[in-house]
């Protein structure tokens, strides 16, 4: 709890007005994991954690929250509400 994925899920639901609850794991694996096997919907990662899974097809990038397309995920979609100036960083 606290940590960037937390807070970028917490954000996501504030700037969408949605509710998606968070569902705590022992780290970004087993949260990746959860999503490859239908266990939760939707996760709030790393890039460089997440990007091997994008490429493989076992996850799909929905967008990325940063303020331009960065190099691992360049045909990722950025993000249509996120906020102005922040660091806040997801898949």
């Amino acid at each position: 709890m606290g940590t960037n994925p937390h807070i970028a899920g917490e954000l996501f639901n504030l700037l969408a007005g949605v509710d998606i609850v968070a569902v705590q794991y022992k780290g970004g694996g087993p949260a990746d994991m959860a999503v490859i096997a239908g266990e939760v919907g939707v996760t709030f990662g790393n890039v460089s954690q997440q990007i091997g899974y994008v490429k493989s097809g076992r996850l799909r990038a929905l967008a990325v929250t940063s303020a331009k397309r960065i190099p691992p995920c360049l045909s990722c979609r950025l993000s249509p509400r996120r906020p102005p100036d922040g660091p806040v960083r997801g898949l």
